[in-house]
């Protein structure tokens, strides 16, 4: 915390005192920027993967939970906890599924999870 900005409010606070940080970053008043939870990679549990497109191995993806994914996102399928090629999300179907492509031709459909990536 080299380059730590205080606030020009900030009152009473001395050497060795303990603060409660709100955030690390923008403040976000929406309800996924009021947890830290959202700042890790999550991981969804897969229903099914049904292909749309085989000429360029567009699939559907259906989760078993909601998803806080959004296009443009970087994912991976863990088959056997084995991440496959990673995928871009290409549009949002509904609060449990999505399409994916990129990551070529997915031989086992019976893949347990996908992970969002975080590019650093």
């Amino acid at each position: 915390m080299e380059k730590l900005e205080w606030d020009k409010d900030t009152k009473g606070y001395g050497k060795g005192d303990i603060a409660k940080i709100k955030t690390l970053g923008i403040k976000d008043k929406t309800y996924k920027g009021k947890d830290w939870f959202f700042n890790v990679a999550a991981s969804y549990k897969i229903n099914n993967i049904e292909l749309i497109d085989i000429d360029d191995f567009t699939y559907k993806v259906n989760l078993d939970s909601e998803h806080y994914l959004k296009v443009g996102d970087l994912i991976n399928i863990l088959q056997g906890g084995i991440s496959l090629n990673t995928s871009t999300v290409l549009n949002i179907n509904s609060a449990r599924s999505f399409n994916i492509k990129g990551q070529g031709k997915i031989t086992d459909t019976s893949a347990s999870n996908v992970r969002n990536c975080y590019k650093n």
